[in-house]
């Protein structure tokens, strides 16, 4: 495997891990901008325009940024300057790209999961203890979001070969 290929395969996971965290985090999102909207405020109109334009700038940046990590690595690797100063030019690596990405995708979805379950546990504890006093919509929907993340983490760990083929691209990482 060679410098290259390697940095190819960090860039890539982290564009991913960055990919993950702000599909998890929209719903959530979502959430607020809702429960913000629905307030009754002199100056809502203005606030909810303000808060409507900085969530499309962060999502824009988001993509933005997992668009380079995952579409322009290479780019990025002779941006960044990666591959300079390495005695050699070959790491010696016995798994090939496909692997060390399934690996990975493996991990962050049992991460994913693990934090989605304990949160639903969570949620559905509070939502039991409580319920006579706090019954709303938004502990529903944290709820369901939760259970969606953890169905989402199970299908991120049983595609995670699927998954690995689409992410490596013949001209990003030839092992």
């Amino acid at each position: 495997m060679t410098v290259k290929t390697l940095f190819a395969i960090i860039l890539k996971l982290i564009g991913l891990w960055i990919l993950v965290n702000c599909f998890a985090n929209l719903l959530q999102v979502v959430l607020e901008a809702f429960a913000f909207a629905t307030t009754r405020d002199s100056n809502n109109n203005t606030n909810v325009a303000n808060l409507s334009i900085a969530i499309v700038l962060y999502y824009f940046s988001q993509f933005a940024i997992i668009y380079l990590f995952l579409v322009k690595t290479n780019w990025l690797i002779t941006t960044l300057r990666l591959t300079e100063n390495f005695e050699s030019d070959t790491i010696h690596i016995s798994l090939n790209a496909i692997t060390i990405l399934q690996i990975a995708l493996i991990i962050m979805g049992s991460w994913l999961f693990v934090t989605s379950i304990t949160e639903f546990c969570n949620q559905v504890y509070s939502n039991y203890q409580y319920k006579p006093i706090v019954n709303s919509f938004a502990n529903n929907f944290i709820l369901i979001t939760n259970f969606i993340k953890a169905v989402a983490a199970v299908v991120l760990i049983t595609n995670s070969k699927w998954v690995a083929n689409i992410l490596h691209n013949k001209n990003d990482l030839s092992s």
